[in-house]
């Protein structure tokens, strides 16, 4: 598998590479390959410094999820509610504005916000903002947990995120808001830890139990959100 980065940052000027695997009957050897160029020579020590110490990070996840006993797509699960808004504008301006959630939304007791502009790139997302977005949410028995999530956010087409501090139940967790004329949708791509799932949901719960429990807590979640917005936009066609 190949890649390339289309938005790069300082001291990043350019990056792509690489993911080989090669089988043999012994198992599999990956090699992770990386090509890139810095702003300045200056900047080079500390990039490759940084891309070993990222690359024996992803090796690493990725060795843990072969080892698992549960294969990957009982432990990887992928969802989406759609809702009818008045505006898919509006709804965007609604999601975009995270920093006003706990104001707006009673699952969300507090978010910091931090945000730059993109600024480079393809014409189409050189209007993109990131944002640095940390939310303590209560969840339904009267508890709380906080994650931390990078959004990229187009306006009035997409805004997609990837939470660097997911819930205990979680090793990963990523998704999407897309916006159409009249509709939105959330998506949800988790990625189940399964040696924290007897700890979050009580001794002798499953796999199968966390698939459950994050579709409806996730999909609850997304779907208030969802109202919230449509109700800041007025009366839902």
């Amino acid at each position: 598998m190949t890649f390339r980065q289309e938005l790069t940052q300082p001291p990043i000027a350019s990056m792509g590479g690489s993911w080989e695997f090669r089988g043999d009957g012994d198992g599999t050897e990956v090699v992770l390959t990386h090509d890139f160029a810095a702003v300045d020579e200056a900047a080079l020590p500390g990039l490759r410094e940084a891309l070993d110490a990222n690359s024996g990070k992803e090796l690493a996840a990725l060795v843990a999820l072969a080892e698992r006993r549960q294969p990957p797509e009982e432990l990887v699960l992928t969802f989406e509610d759609t809702l009818r808004v008045p505006s898919g504008d509006d709804a965007y301006a609604f999601i975009e504005r995270s920093d006003l959630w706990q104001e707006r939304l009673p699952h969300v007791r507090k978010v910091t916000l931090t945000e730059e502009a993109a600024g480079t790139g393809p014409a189409e997302t050189r209007d993109m903002t990131v944002q640095d977005m940390t939310m303590e949410t209560v969840t339904t028995d009267g508890g709380t947990h906080t994650t931390r999530s990078i959004r990229l956010c187009v306006p009035a087409r997409s805004i997609v995120y990837k939470q660097l501090v997911p819930p205990a139940l979680l090793s990963g967790h990523c998704g999407a808001w897309t916006f159409g004329e009249d509709t939105v949708t959330a998506r949800h791509t988790v990625a189940i830890d399964p040696a924290r799932v007897e700890e979050v949901l009580g001794k002798g719960a499953t796999v199968a139990d966390a698939r459950t429990h994050l579709r409806e807590v996730l999909g609850a979640n997304s779907r208030a959100t969802l109202r919230h917005a449509a109700a800041a936009a007025g009366p839902a066609s």
